[in-house]
């Protein structure tokens, strides 16, 4: 009977499933069957059922293995447009394939192509120079192997890869990172193990640390002599990395041993160009240390022999070409030199090849690839080279043309990186090339008379300034206009401030917490990563703005400008010190050689301030103080115009710690601090931490009614155990006036006051949002090595928050006010960044949505302070400026003194930033406001008495 025979079941089943038969008729139908010939019912139908389960998993195979063998084909044929150099038709084949393939198939059978083709795509997009994409989808692929559960090997191999890639972009931070999270899953690999702490020791050396480097390059030769059977050119290509760490070490005897090492593992080895390539390239260095110039030469030009012949077009020509360009510049060859630099980017920019003469790359054709920058950066110097012995202004031109293109290429690369620290060290690497910008562009403007030419050198000088929180403010903002849903918002709000927290865990807290925190700030940071690779495929829009922010024009500062209100911008470079003066009808620059003890007067006046002192201390300011004023400030002190009453200063380097009200316009003599002659007495100063972030849109209109949430912590005996609750609190000493500069404010604007034990963490938190101006009385906790974690003291800590706000977590507020006035000690202090500004947390607020604010430069003295924003808060509801308001209030203070409190310790501590017009229309103060509500009948029988008072007097007055 058939019945028993359950293979020609499972053929007529495919037959019919083949045939699109109805699978559920004819299971009924057969069941049938079988119990007419005597089977019982249930086993007739848990026969067929079985059966009709072996049928489908046959179809579903057959239909796998055609799908299968579909896909191998169509990603072979990839593969072969790849190997006929046709990598943009095999990028399209591949893009194709994944669309296609993720609506063909179920998710877990679609993985393993899609790790392929994504991988596929990495390694063409690479070939093609396009670094960002490339590592785009090697981010992809690890995502998918992850959610696959790949082997640990593969896994390791793409955190190898993305990490490798990152290096070459010069994103260290990033890079390590990676290669640190594959290190783990690369154990029981020692090629890839090797592989991986060979990138390491290479992000280490780009990072500036050469010994910790060489370690690493030591730990890889290690593994690789251990491997059977050895690989001589993987042996080579380590020491060649640990030779390149001792040059970096100045140990040159230690690096010759490793290319001799290099030069026997090589022997014997036939197809091996790029390492016999980079073999010559070193010994060039070699040779360049001893100062055989001529060996150097002659041995780099066969490394680019070599790395020719492995590949024309490969990017290690171009990063020997750059390197004999450096070569040859030192030498003083310029037209060798530019014919390197030029020979590199013609390999770097496809777009560029054929280009002669003096032309340079357009500056649509830039990527994020670093040596691109270097090559361009060379370029320059060659032509400035030129220019300096034959004077010919098309040298100087091209020297101008080519630094700024190398400038655009570095924000290029800056915005490429995902963590702000990697974006702050690239800053401050580069911000040399900025001083040479500005150097040239202000030459080039005397020698050709075109006035052009000192606007763009304002344009460098704007382009370094603050441009990492310049681009985070525009992030914050595109989050709202570009449409990113809310949830995706807060997705990435706490991945930051997640990334902010275990930063400034991993630098402060005991070594085993220390680690702990530095591994899940890695972690963060590769989700974050993933996160962004979703937002950039589902919101292109918010992804390509996040970090435009364009340096302002002269013009445009201009039109925002005050009456009586001049931009003061300052550079200080290594060698230079330039100043830019910015009024209503004149644009005027002034470059000066920095003097040797410009630092030593800046650090001795800050030395001063921030302590009351003797007669020593007071003869030590009037020096600082005046020898300032010569330096940096009577270079444009005498050329402002009548009537300029307003300055606002956009310091750079030491100069951001300088309060210049204090300095001195003319010569003290044996003057005392009552009587000195200092700079507030001229002019009221605001400060800014660049012109594009001061003037970047139209003051904020002022209003009617404006009102204040002010927190304030007395610290005192009296006040609650909640001021004190843990022991690092113990030590703070008391602030008796805090409470009473709150009931000064009271006086002048409604709101929200919160004193003492009110004054929490979470009711900050909660009710800051809803206020446009913010004032904290009480104090700070400060951290000069570590800023994300200096933090404001409020009252105790609750379920919600600890009773810290810590600088890190006001990157995660969402504030929309115009004023925040952070009346507590060095609020405006901190870590001095080159091109960024001090990261203090004035820095945080302004971040956070603060359009102005009121910061601290010292420790403050509590009864100085309340008197001074007492004052400061009564002129501002009286419709004062902002800056006028603080200068008014200092001012009055200095002059009410007649002795040591007259010292600028007590006074010039408050300084103010940002935005500056008034916050308030001017009218009646905040008393009569509300007279209209609350005081009408008292106001009414004032009036019916004066009336009557006045009647009876005209009738005495008819008596007489």
């Amino acid at each position: 009977m058939y019945w028993k025979n359950p293979f020609r079941i499972v053929l007529l089943v495919l037959h019919f499933a083949i045939m699109q038969a109805d699978l559920s008729v004819y299971a009924q139908t057969e069941a049938q069957t079988l119990f007419a010939q005597g089977m019982s019912q249930r086993a007739a139908r848990d026969f067929v059922a079985a059966s009709l389960s072996f049928a489908a998993s046959a179809v579903a195979a057959a239909e796998k293995q055609a799908w299968d063998e579909w896909a191998e084909a169509r990603i072979k044929g990839g593969a072969c447009l790849g190997k006929d150099g046709q990598f943009v038709e095999a990028i399209d084949h591949y893009l194709n394939l994944r669309s296609e393939l993720s609506g063909k198939m179920a998710d877990s059978l679609v993985w393993p192509y899609q790790i392929r083709i994504d991988r596929s795509l990495a390694y063409y997009y690479n070939r093609l120079g396009a670094g960002d994409l490339s590592i785009r989808y090697q981010q992809e692929a690890l995502q998918t192997q992850i959610r696959s559960g790949s082997p640990a090997g593969k896994i390791a191999k793409t955190y190898l890869n993305i990490g490798s890639q990152l290096v070459r972009k010069n994103d260290m931070v990033h890079a390590t990172t990676y290669l640190e999270a594959g290190l783990p899953l690369a154990a029981g690999h020692p090629m890839l193990e090797s592989r991986i702490w060979t990138n390491l020791g290479a992000a280490a050396v780009h990072s500036g640390d050469p010994e910790r480097g060489a370690q690493a390059f030591e730990i890889a030769i290690k593994l690789r002599k251990a491997m059977r059977p050895p690989v001589p050119e993987a042996l080579a290509s380590a020491h060649l990395f640990l030779a390149g760490a001792h040059f970096d070490l100045h140990e040159v005897d230690a690096a010759e041993k490793d290319l001799q090492q290099v030069q026997f593992l090589l022997k014997n080895c036939e197809d091996c160009d790029e390492l016999v390539g980079d073999l010559y390239g070193h010994r060039a260095t070699l040779l360049k240390e001893r100062e055989d110039f001529a060996g150097a030469i002659s041995e780099a030009e066969l490394a680019v022999s070599h790395f020719k012949s492995a590949n024309p077009f490969g990017r290690e020509v171009a990063l020997q070409l750059v390197e004999n360009g450096l070569m040859r510049h030192e030498m003083g060859q310029a037209a060798a030199a530019l014919s390197d630099f030029r020979g590199a980017l013609s390999v770097l920019l496809p777009e560029y090849r054929g280009r002669g003469g003096d032309t340079l790359p357009e500056l649509d054709s830039l990527r994020t690839d670093p040596w691109i920058f270097l090559a361009l950066q060379g370029l320059a110097d060659a032509a400035y080279l030129n220019y300096s012995t034959g004077k010919l202004e098309k040298d100087l031109e091209m020297s101008v043309a080519a630094l700024a293109l190398a400038l655009d290429q570095a924000s290029l690369v800056r915005r490429a990186f995902a963590s702000e620290e990697a974006r702050l060290n690239l800053n401050g690497k580069i911000y040399l090339l900025y001083e040479k910008a500005i150097v040239r562009a202000l030459e080039l403007a005397e020698q050709s008379g075109d006035s052009t030419y000192e606007q763009l050198a304002f344009s460098f000088a704007e382009q370094g300034k603050a441009a990492v929180l310049l681009e985070e403010i525009a992030q914050a903002r595109s989050m709202v206009k570009f449409g990113l849903p809310d949830s995706v918002q807060a997705r990435l709000q706490a991945l930051d401030l997640n990334y902010r927290y275990f930063r400034q865990c991993a630098q402060t807290d005991t070594s085993q917490r220390s680690r702990d925190c530095a591994r899940r700030r890695d972690a963060t940071l590769l989700e974050r990563d993933q996160l962004m690779l979703t937002i950039r495929d589902q919101y292109p829009a918010y992804h390509a703005a996040r970090y435009q922010a364009s340096p302002i024009d002269i013009a445009t500062i201009q039109q925002r400008l005050r009456p009586g209100e001049a931009l003061v911008e300052y550079f200080f470079g290594d060698s230079n010190l330039v100043v830019f003066l910015i009024t209503a009808d004149q644009f005027l620059s002034n470059r000066q050689s920095l003097s040797p003890d410009l630092e030593a007067h800046i650090r001795g006046l800050r030395k001063t301030l921030s302590a009351v002192g003797g007669s020593k201390e007071l003869a030590a300011f009037r020096t600082h103080a005046r020898a300032l004023y010569l330096q940096v400030a009577a270079p444009w002190v005498d050329r402002l115009g009548e009537g300029t009453t307003s300055i606002t200063i956009v310091p750079d380097g030491l100069l951001s710690y300088v309060p210049f009200e204090v300095l001195l316009g003319s010569e003290p003599g044996e003057a005392i601090y009552p009587t000195l002659p200092y700079l507030i007495r001229d002019y009221r100063f605001s400060y800014g931490y660049s012109a594009s972030l001061r003037y970047r849109a139209a003051a904020t209109a002022p209003q009617k009614d404006r009102q204040v949430l002010a927190c304030a912590l007395s610290f005192t005996q009296a006040s609650s155990n909640a001021l004190r609750s843990s022991p690092d609190r113990e030590h703070l000493p008391a602030l008796p006036n805090a409470l009473a500069e709150a009931e000064a404010i009271r006086k002048s604007f409604a709101g929200r006051f919160l004193l003492d034990d009110q004054a929490t963490e979470t009711a900050f938190r909660e009710l800051s949002p809803q206020y446009s101006m913010l004032h904290l009385a009480t104090h700070t906790i400060f951290n000069d090595s570590n800023p994300d974690a200096t933090r404001i003291v409020f009252a105790g800590s609750d379920p919600e928050n600890d009773g810290y706000l810590h600088a890190y977590e006001l990157y995660g507020l969402q504030l929309d006010a115009d004023l925040a006035v952070l009346s507590a000690c060095q609020t405006g202090d901190g870590e001095l960044l080159r091109g960024e500004g001090v990261m203090s947390l004035g820095r945080a607020f302004t971040y956070a949505g603060c359009r102005s604010t009121i910061m601290t430069l010292w420790p403050l003295n509590d009864r100085a302070s309340e008197k001074i924003m007492s004052a400061f808060y009564g002129y501002l509801a009286q419709g004062m400026a902002r800056d006028e308001a603080l200068h008014t209030a200092k001012l009055e203070f200095l002059n009410a003194q007649r002795g040591p409190r007259a010292n600028p310790f007590y006074w010039a501590g408050f300084i103010h930033s940002g935005e500056a017009g008034p916050v308030i229309e001017a009218g009646l103060p905040f008393e009569l406001w509300i007279l209209p509500v609350g005081g009408a009948p008292v106001l009414l029988l004032l009036l019916l008495l004066f009336l009557r008072r006045r009647a009876h007097h005209r009738k005495e007055k008819v008596r007489i």
